[in-house]
Parts: C-alpha cells; sequence; structure tokens
C-alpha cells in the first residue's frame, strides 16, 4: 500500500512538471520580457512581438532594448506554452531594423500544421510613415506591413515570406529599399 501511494506521489509529480504551461505570455518567453509590443493570432498560433533588455557587448554597463517575435500556444485560461524558436537576428540601419524569423509545427503524423514567416522591426527614422512588402511570387504588387504604436516608438509587422521591403515617406517617396533572394 504505502509503495502504491509513493508511486502515485511520483506520476502526480512527473506529470505536474511535463505538462507545464505558463500563466502569462510574458512566463512563456525564455528571455526577461521588458514589454509586449504586439499579438498577432494566426490559427492556433499567437505571434508575440516584445522587446528584453540586453547589455551591450563592447559597453556591459549599458542596456539596450532588443526586439524579439514567440510563437506561442494556449490562452489565459489553460496557460501558454513557447513553441517556437527563440532568438533573433536582425540587420540594422539609421532607417529601420529588419528581424526575419520563420516558424514550423507538426502535427504528431510528421503533416505540416503551420508554416509562417515573420519579419519585423523597429521604425527608427521620423520621415518613414508606412513599410510596404513583397511576397514570394509577386513582381511589383506591395502590401502595407501592420504598424504598431506604442511607447513613442514605432514597430512594423509582416506575415509571409517575403523578397523585399520598402519604408515610404508620407508622400510616396521611398527612403530604404531593401531587396533580396530567398534559398530554397
Amino acid at each position: 500500500m504505502k509503495k502504491g501511494i509513493q508511486l502515485l506521489i511520483m506520476c502526480f509529480i512527473l506529470l505536474s512538471i511535463t505538462a507545464c504551461s505558463y500563466p502569462t505570455m510574458s512566463e512563456a518567453i525564455p528571455y526577461q520580457v521588458n514589454q509586449i509590443i504586439h499579438t498577432e493570432k494566426m490559427n492556433d498560433i499567437s505571434i508575440v512581438l516584445y522587446d528584453t533588455i540586453t547589455e551591450l557587448e563592447e559597453f556591459t554597463d549599458k542596456t539596450k532594448p532588443v526586439l524579439g517575435v514567440a510563437f506561442l500556444k494556449g490562452d489565459s485560461k489553460d496557460g501558454w506554452d513557447n513553441v517556437g524558436p527563440n532568438g533573433w537576428k536582425n540587420k540594422e540601419n539609421d532607417q529601420i531594423t529588419i528581424y526575419k524569423e520563420d516558424f514550423r509545427d507538426y502535427d504528431k503524423e510528421g503533416n505540416i500544421t503551420s508554416d509562417l514567416s515573420i519579419m519585423y522591426g523597429e521604425i527608427v527614422s521620423p520621415e518613414i510613415n508606412k513599410i510596404e512588402t513583397l511576397a514570394v511570387g509577386e513582381t511589383d504588387k506591395y502590401n502595407e506591413a501592420i504598424m504598431i504604436e506604442k511607447n513613442k516608438k514605432r514597430y512594423y509587422l509582416a506575415i509571409g515570406k517575403k523578397t523585399s521591403i520598402k519604408a515610404l515617406s508620407a508622400n510616396g517617396d521611398t527612403i530604404y529599399q531593401e531587396d533580396w533572394v530567398l534559398e530554397d
């Protein structure tokens, strides 16, 4: 009887450890989240744009906000699970920052259930009024990215594989443009 109770307690502990969801989005992200900037729901995946404070390599006494994106499943009732890559790679210039992240999710049979490509960043130049991106397969039909304003900063988010990004002024002039070829 005593061994049966011990086995039951061990099973309960193991289940509670492995079935761990986080009560908030911020806690599900493996970095110290400074602020959640924006969330966008795609099917059962929540795309969470956030920033975190990191030390600058050259000046260890100074910190700098770094943008990140997380891919979460769940809700505030049942908890949040981080199901995507965690990290960031970016390109900075005087006009905008450009971050790209890809995410794939699979079912138990190995079939792809979600295939998302995300491009996001901060708009640095006050002259920029709009961000547009060109989807893979398109030649000239640019689409406007989601524009986000939070705490006196401006950000953008575009979903889907892209081959070009343009930053435009209020009168439509191109302030910055970058094109690239996607690798297979």
